[in-house]
Order: structure tokens, then sequence, then C-alpha cells
């Protein structure tokens, strides 16, 4: 499952060592930590296997963004 979405964001955003523009991946990284945190608190909430993917899912992308280089970190 988790490298399925690695594969997915690579195929539609390039590997995360490819440099994109600051605000695309600034609005990534936002939205990926928002999902993280609602997906985190669910499944305390309730920890089942579904929420349990859910978080699975939100922290494959999380980590993606988290990691994914932006021109300036290039240019330097």
């Amino acid at each position: 499952m988790i490298e399925e979405i690695h594969n997915k964001l690579k195929e539609k955003y390039g590997p995360a060592h490819q440099a994109m523009d600051n605000n695309e991946v600034r609005l990534h990284r936002i939205e990926a930590h928002n999902n993280l945190a609602r997906d985190y608190t669910l499944f305390r909430k309730r920890p089942s296997a579904k929420n349990w993917n859910q978080l699975l899912e939100s922290m494959s992308y999380y980590q993606y963004w988290s990691s994914k280089v932006i021109y300036e970190e290039v240019e330097e």
C-alpha cells in the first residue's frame, strides 16, 4: 500500500529529490500535515483497521512532501 502511494506520487510529481516550485510544495506540505493530524486524531478516538489504513496513507503523503526538494534548495 505504501509503495503504491509513493509510486503514484513519483509518477505525478517526480522523485522526492527532483525540485519543484516552492509554492506548490508548500501547499502540499500544509495539506499533508493537516490530513496527518486529522487521521491521527481519528485513529486515537477509534482505533479501527480503516482508520489505521488512513493514518498510514497520510503518513506516506507527509513523508513524501516533507522530503520534496524545492528549487531554492537546489540552487544553494
